[in-house]
């Protein structure tokens, strides 16, 4: 592609290394920050799931259920629904300990 401009009073031609169309997509300025922000998606993501199965191993939770949840977290890429899931678990297991001690207790 060429493109003209004036230079010292004439229309001088150069050419560009590589086309610039108007709707062409640009680079982000700072690559960096792009990675960091999906190194730091990926790493909660690996932390809720770690989470996640550990408190999928509580007695409340059956086997079939926790494998079920397996496939479930390890498709998920959404941390919001992770910690969604983690915070039901989490209230399911704390509800299953206190029928236990009531049935316990009396």
């Amino acid at each position: 592609m060429r493109s003209r401009s004036l230079r010292g009073g004439y229309l001088a031609t150069r050419v560009l290394p590589f086309p610039t169309a108007p709707n062409r997509k640009r680079m982000p300025v700072s690559p960096d920050l792009s990675l960091a922000r999906a190194a730091g998606h990926r790493d909660e993501l690996t932390a809720l799931r770690a989470e996640l199965r550990c408190i999928l191993q509580h007695p409340a939770i059956l086997p079939a259920r926790r494998q079920a949840a397996e496939r479930l977290i390890c498709q998920c890429t959404d941390p919001a629904r992770l910690r969604h899931w983690l915070a039901l678990a989490v209230a399911e297991c704390g509800r299953w300990e206190e029928l236990v001690l009531a049935a316990e207790g009396s």
